[in-house]
């Protein structure tokens, strides 16, 4: 087993052997530790739905699929955020004080005028 390997089993393994101990002490203790056990699953997926659950529209497509994929703090002043749309792919920033997002402009994609 890898290192990464043996703290998951751990963390898996530790509340099944302290509810059995529990268990073995009195069920009304094994039952107050399932308790604790379960709350705290449930407080750790319910949060990791909220927070993958809150995502912002894309003006694109219309999905709910925009993720957060960079920050750019200003100093002074506020920040802007960068996103990307899981379906379509298209690019957006926040601008401060704004609530729109704007497409994201990369000088690399604009091709330089011919000359003529």
């Amino acid at each position: 087993m890898h290192g990464c390997q043996i703290i998951i089993w751990g963390i898996m393994v530790t509340p099944i052997v302290l509810l059995a101990i529990l268990f073995s002490i009195s069920p009304e203790a094994g039952f107050r530790g399932l308790a604790v056990v379960v709350g705290a699953a449930a407080l750790y997926f319910g949060g990791g739905f909220l927070i993958t659950w809150h995502r912002r529209t894309c003006p694109s497509c219309g999905a709910k699929k925009l993720e957060m994929v960079g920050l750019v703090r200003t100093n002074p002043g506020p920040g802007r955020c960068d996103y990307r749309c899981e379906r379509c792919g298209a690019e957006f920033e926040s601008i401060p004080g704004r609530r729109e997002l704007f497409p994201k402009r990369n000088p690399r994609d604009e091709a330089p005028e011919a000359e003529g």
